[in-house]
């Protein structure tokens, strides 16, 4: 048997389910890439009610800003923002308007606990998201790139839970890591050319 085949078995035996490892996180059922309708009724399962609507560009409403096809103030076809609350609990959830319509980027919830809650918070964090890769204090959904062999980056689809509590701040927050710097590339290519306008 070759021994460079049977080592570069080895190393895919040992290395490719980490390098190949991605999962899918949730807060109360919300995940990346959930439309409004989706949001909302999963939070309703949850006890939680709509508070607040906060409405922007759709995609092509902002192909045509960039155009200057239409002034700001008439842009309003797609959901930005919805916070939601159940009790004293609040959660935000902020969407990016993409071609196929708006999705979920960002979910940030603030627990109404004590600093002597905090314990279990994190503990009820690592058990549920505990399955992720651990990356700066945070779990991420998908091991990191080192394009240059030294330094890491995450990559731009990453999705990315945060558990906060101390005396300042409680929350939990659920990104996807390049939402902005993919929508921006996505309207660059609508746009028909790549702005350097700065």
């Amino acid at each position: 048997m070759n021994l460079g085949l049977l080592c570069g078995a080895m190393l895919v035996l040992l290395t490719g389910p980490a390098a190949a490892q991605v999962t899918t996180f949730d807060v109360f059922g919300v995940r990346v890439g959930d439309g409004p309708e989706a949001v909302t009724r999963a939070l309703t399962e949850k006890g939680f009610f709509k508070d607040v609507e906060l409405r922007g560009p759709t995609f092509d409403e902002q192909v045509a800003l960039r155009r200057n096809k239409i002034d700001l103030g008439s842009a309003k076809g797609a959901v930005k923002e919805i916070t939601y609350r159940r009790d004293s609990n609040k959660i935000s959830i902020m969407f990016t308007a993409w071609p196929d319509g708006e999705k979920v980027t960002r979910v940030f919830y603030r627990p109404n606990i004590t600093q002597a809650d905090c314990p279990a918070f994190k503990n009820a964090a690592q058990q549920k998201y505990g399955v992720g890769i651990e990356y700066a204090g945070e779990w991420i959904d998908r091991p990191v790139e080192k394009p240059n062999g030294f330094s890491e980056r995450k990559l731009d689809e990453t999705v990315s839970i945060a558990a906060k509590c101390s005396a300042g701040s409680r929350y939990l927050a659920m990104d996807l890591f390049g939402a902005q710097k993919m929508q921006n590339q996505m309207l660059d290519k609508a746009d028909g050319e790549v702005k350097h306008d700065f």
